[in-house]
């Protein structure tokens, strides 16, 4: 599972659920870490062929408010809601229109 590491109350900062990559958050809000490339390095670390690892990730996106217009509103102080934007929300609002 690569997803929702940094989630709710715990992390009150707009970030990556399913960072492909490690987070680098220059605010030092955000934990580092947690990336689906940095759990596929660990396992094959551990001896796990690569072959047999699959990644869990959320193909869903977060919905946060009151977000500044800074650093495209990543790694910012927000309130994150309490649902979820599905994937098929995101195609159907989202994706390729009002400059998403």
């Amino acid at each position: 599972m690569n997803y929702d590491l940094y989630c709710g109350s715990a992390v009150p900062y707009t970030h990556h659920h399913t960072p492909p990559f490690d987070n680098i958050d220059p605010y030092g809000h955000v934990p580092t870490g947690g990336s689906v490339q940095g759990d596929i390095n660990m396992y094959k670390s551990l001896g796990i062929p690569g072959d047999k690892i699959v990644s869990g990730m959320g193909l869903y996106s977060r919905e946060w408010n009151g977000v500044p217009n800074r650093n495209n509103g990543l790694f910012m102080p927000a309130a994150l809601q309490a649902s979820n934007l599905h994937y098929d929300l995101l195609v159907a609002s989202y994706i390729n229109r009002n400059g998403y």
